[in-house]
């Protein structure tokens, strides 16, 4: 079968999509060999090994309309039977199967923290979805509840959560933890990262946690001077790793969060999560300590301080799976 997909994340800044969109295709070039794909970007992309034969990537120009329209005139003279809109968004033309990939509504909820020509695009976009797709595969039951409130007559929607990233090494000694705790999304008003601050500086009048550190991970280039706070923008892929694997805790507090990649790659790497509700999917709640406000957020840090439990990465392995991803997926093919 000849399927196509949409690589365009791969051609912004890492963030959420990109993960999501590096890590399918790994998946697809391991777990589904008899299938072909022609993957779609608007720009050149570094030649490596990672992909197998069954991956082709095709780059579009012009840039401008990319979606709409250039990708739609490859739909029409090079036909699939199958595409992939892997970030919500496809072509106006075409007569292939459309699978699109809702990645979350937060733009829907949270209409104030997105600039106003952001969000008249994105509500764009999940009104053409909702209206074109055959099949929408969402992470979690969080999003398909959300997808029926919003669209109640809306019946054509598959749950499967990702896998655990290909590059999140299996980590579960957390003996030699440093005295360190991470947080990312400094610098982006949705991940509530002011909650962490003020509960983190309740911990250190503790005596007992005073000498911990707090790691805020971001793109805001702010230089904070606070006692035992430090800012790492812009951070390197490897390094954020090591420091999953080196810290002790991970917290979160999004106001929205549709999966949540660092909460699954702290988990991965032997890294407990303290987390508000609102920034945790069902699927990963029995995995993380809750907390409802922020006198049991810093009780819960504690907690998880003094006694860090040890998560099975064979059990996060197994429900977070890439090989299950694509099987359920290529159900949808047929």
């Amino acid at each position: 079968m000849k399927i196509s997909a949409d690589g365009g994340s791969l051609c912004q800044p890492a963030n959420g999509n990109f993960t999501f969109t590096k890590n399918f295709l790994k998946a697809i070039s391991l777990y589904d060999i008899q299938n072909q794909y022609d993957v779609y970007t608007f720009c050149s992309l570094k030649k490596n090994n990672e992909f197998n034969k069954n991956i082709t990537f095709r780059k579009l120009r012009p840039k401008l309309g990319w979606m709409k329209i250039r990708v739609g005139m490859e739909e029409i003279f090079n036909s699939k039977e199958i595409f992939l809109a892997l970030n919500q968004a496809s072509p106006l033309f075409g007569q292939n199967k459309i699978i699109s990939f809702c990645h979350g509504l937060s733009y829907y909820y949270f209409p104030n923290y997105y600039k106003k020509n952001e969000l008249s695009r994105l509500n764009s976009q999940l009104r053409q979805m909702v209206n074109k797709s055959d099949e929408i595969v969402v992470s979690s039951i969080k999003i398909e509840k959300e997808l029926v409130s919003v669209f109640p007559n809306l019946k054509n929607i598959v749950v499967i959560p990702y896998g655990i990233p290909f590059d999140v090494v299996q980590n579960e000694q957390i003996t030699k933890r440093e005295r360190s705790i991470l947080a990312l999304g400094y610098g982006q008003p949705i991940k509530n990262i002011d909650f962490i601050i003020r509960t983190f500086k309740k911990l250190q009048e503790d005596k007992k946690y005073s000498d911990y550190r707090l790691y805020l991970i971001g793109k805001k280039n702010d230089k904070k001077k606070e006692k035992n706070i430090i800012v790492i923008n812009n951070i390197k892929r490897q390094d954020l790793l090591k420091l999953y694997s080196n810290s002790a805790l991970l917290l979160t507090t999004s106001f929205y969060e549709s999966y949540n990649f660092p909460v699954i790659e702290a988990l991965a790497s032997g890294c407990n999560v303290v987390g508000l509700k609102s920034a945790i999917i069902p699927e990963m709640e029995k995995y993380v300590e809750l907390a409802n406000n922020e006198g049991k957020f810093v009780d819960k840090i504690k907690e998880s301080l003094s006694n860090p439990e040890k998560i099975s990465y064979d059990s996060l392995k197994e429900e977070f799976s890439w090989v299950n991803y694509i099987n359920k997926l290529k159900k949808l093919y047929i």
